[in-house]
């Protein structure tokens, strides 16, 4: 059995969710609206193709309805075989969303925030990444992300590290061959 369709059953024995997948999808919590209930409550349609899948997809959930359309029992926001990709969202349910992401960490760690405008301008602009980033935040909000990211040196620290460079290439060019350059700062600094 390497494609099915699948649903998901309250404990009174009505289904709640439709889906199709293959492997574990049935299974797992991952890339679903709802959760997933206990793998007994759980009834596996088996298909030849993935195609024939989609079809007992999508006829499972014109014959159940769907609960955001007023038509039956379902939380499936599509009528199936589309995944996400259907689902039209109100702009009211898009800034619940974005409201209850902001301060959440995304999968590479970064914060959601408010500061680098929306996706809509930044496409509108033809921007993406670290111009997006540039061109919508102010000198001191980069600042301050580079101070929390650990990744900014005060002028002294940047001094030093100067320092430890010009003396490295010092002592590796002229000190170790007991050689002095009138052109070296640290020579004429010895030398004296």
């Amino acid at each position: 059995m390497k494609y099915y369709s699948y649903m998901w059953l309250r404990e009174d024995g009505t289904p709640y969710y439709v889906g199709a997948g293959c492997g574990r999808r049935a299974f797992t919590n991952n890339g679903h609206t709802c959760y997933r209930p206990k793998a007994e409550r759980i009834l596996i349609f088996p298909r030849e193709s993935w195609d024939e899948a989609i079809a007992t997809e999508k006829k499972l959930i014109s014959n159940w309805g769907r609960k955001d359309l007023g038509t039956g029992c379902l939380y499936n926001f599509t009528n199936g075989g589309d995944g996400q990709v259907g689902r039209k969202c109100s702009a009211k349910t898009r800034k619940k969303l974005s409201l209850a992401a902001q301060g959440k960490k995304n999968a590479l760690g970064y914060k959601h925030t408010t500061l680098a405008g929306t996706s809509e301008q930044l496409r509108e602009w033809g921007l993406r990444g670290a111009e997006a980033f540039r061109r919508t935040t102010t000198p001191e909000q980069r600042h301050a992300f580079a101070v929390r990211a650990g990744n900014c040196q005060t002028p002294e620290q940047k001094n030093q590290g100067r320092i430890r460079l010009a003396l490295g290439n010092h002592n590796r060019w002229h000190a170790s061959k007991g050689l002095v350059n009138p052109t070296c700062e640290f020579c004429k600094i010895s030398g004296d």
